[in-house]
């Protein structure tokens, strides 16, 4: 077959075109100098790319503050810790397996702090129902948290971390209350 490879293209729909697939519309360029692009494909790849979302509060660029994906990172490529305490804050399943494999690898991790109520994601048992394995994949990391003593707290958000040359203490919501220094 014949790939066709459309970068810096932005597709705004794909339709479904009966036997044929797929009709996409793509766009390149800004507006008001964007060039439109219409194709047709039997098969689609989407390549949506990813990348961690930092929401900056005061202290996030201490030495010591580091994002779930690049503490993950760190264990999984160079076999470091991003520090022997970490307490691991944000919102979404990647901190449940960032946590895991930060206390199963030595670290000492206080706290889950996790901004949404994990009975919001009760919505997606269906996906869980449909892919056992990651079913599964969850409550390893929950037994791993058990059995380090990971306290799990739920609908919080750190919202500052003090300190010089590395992280001395940090508040959480709500209420606004000083947490041990992690």
């Amino acid at each position: 077959g014949r790939i066709t490879y459309l970068p810096a293209h932005h597709v705004w729909t794909v339709d479904p075109a009966g036997d044929q697939g797929w009709t996409l519309h793509a766009v390149a360029g800004h507006a008001p100098d964007e060039t439109p692009a219409t194709l047709r494909a039997r098969h689609v790849l989407l390549a949506t790319g990813a990348y961690e979302r930092q929401l900056p509060f005061p202290g996030w660029t201490l030495p010591g503050v580091v994002g779930a994906g690049g503490a993950q990172a760190m264990l999984k490529n160079n076999l470091v810790l991003p520090g022997r305490r970490v307490v691991v804050a944000g919102s979404g399943p990647l901190l449940l397996a960032v946590a895991g494999s930060l206390a199963a690898a030595g670290a000492t991790v206080p706290a889950v702090v996790e901004a949404a109520a994990y009975t919001a994601y009760a919505p997606q048992a269906p996906a869980l129902h449909r892919n056992p394995a990651k079913l599964v994949e969850g409550a390893v990391y929950g037994g791993t948290l058990l059995r380090h003593g990971v306290r799990l707290l739920t609908r919080h958000a750190v919202t500052e971390v003090q300190g010089t040359t590395r992280v001395e203490v940090f508040f959480r919501h709500p209420p606004r209350r000083r947490l041990a220094p992690p």
